[in-house]
């Protein structure tokens, strides 16, 4: 009792593993960075999925996860900022532009943005 089986092994090593492949691709995009900007709404799923890759790169990030959401600043914040994006005018050298909406991912295909699709976001390339 209390142990492990060899299946349960595997599978924390399985798991492992494809966090830490993952955790490699995010170094391709978030070194470097200073900030990680969210578009659309970020619910607690999205908060939790990004707030450790914010943390590890040592970022800041546009919105979180809030009891009471400042929505009309995130919200004021990421239309400059999807301007700035459709301007090509957005510092993509300091900034991580991530988002799963596909609408958004839509709109900046057809400005010519490419992406990455990790771990269910797209981030703008």
């Amino acid at each position: 009792k209390g142990r492990r089986t060899t299946f349960e092994r595997m599978s924390a090593v399985g798991y492992a593993h494809k966090q830490s492949l993952a955790m490699d691709a995010w170094n391709t995009y978030a070194k470097g960075k200073s900030h990680m900007i969210y578009m659309g709404d970020m619910g607690m799923s999205e908060f939790f999925g990004l707030v450790d890759i914010a943390q590890k790169y040592k970022m800041t990030m546009n919105t979180g996860y809030f009891a009471r959401t400042p929505l009309y600043d995130i919200r004021q914040y990421q239309a400059k900022e999807m301007e700035l994006l459709m301007a090509h005018k957005a510092d993509l050298k300091q900034n991580i532009y991530i988002m799963k909406d596909v609408n958004i991912v839509t709109q900046l295909k057809a400005k010519g943005y490419s992406f990455i699709h990790l771990n269910g976001y797209y981030i703008v390339k």
